[in-house]
């Protein structure tokens, strides 16, 4: 059905317009939940390449078509190929949203789990720093958001055999060591 409705947008409309590159990436999200990742490949770039052409790389739309499409690289184990995206889109969200905006802690969290699966700690501990502090200035010490953020640093941080930073995060944020 989405595959109908996406021919007929771009015969009605064209292959560049704003509602025939949403149905590209909503047809792109659909094979991507069904587990179909090298088909949805070439719809996020399609989508992508559009929203570029149409709006500029540094507009919101192609940003998060760019998150989009990192995101399914990232799933695939394409981690080399999907880093420069995630660090567009977080170099997009500082100029545009802030450093405290809950889409640039997205995007923050994004690039630190990335580095985190490539194996270089060293990249990713100060991003999930930068993103437990983002969170705890915009939500608050108690909000689910930090304490996730918490969490994850907290693991991170047991698996590097930093006891004594995971003991410092456990008692600033209630957490355990099984966190």
């Amino acid at each position: 059905m989405l595959e109908l409705e996406l021919r007929q947008r771009t015969e009605r409309l064209g292959p560049k317009h704003q509602d025939t590159l949403l149905s590209v990436t909503c047809l792109a999200m659909l094979l991507q939940a069904q587990g179909e990742l090298a088909e949805a490949k070439p719809l996020y770039q399609r989508a992508l390449e559009g929203f570029e052409e149409k709006y500029g790389e540094t507009h919101r739309d192609t940003l998060i078509s760019a998150n989009n499409l990192a995101v399914l690289l990232k799933a695939m184990g394409h981690l080399s190929e999907a880093r420069p995206l995630y660090e567009r889109v977080l170099a997009g969200d500082m100029a545009q949203l802030g450093v405290s905006h809950p889409h640039t802690l997205d995007s923050i969290y994004n690039l630190a789990r990335l580095h985190q699966a490539e194996g270089d700690v060293a990249a990713a501990l100060p991003l999930f720093r930068q993103e437990l502090d983002g969170c705890h200035q915009l939500y608050g010490p108690m909000h689910q958001e930090t304490c996730t953020s918490a969490r994850n640093l907290h693991q991170l941080l047991l698996q590097q055999g930093d006891a004594m930073g995971a003991a410092q995060l456990s008692t600033q944020y209630g957490l355990s060591d099984e966190a």
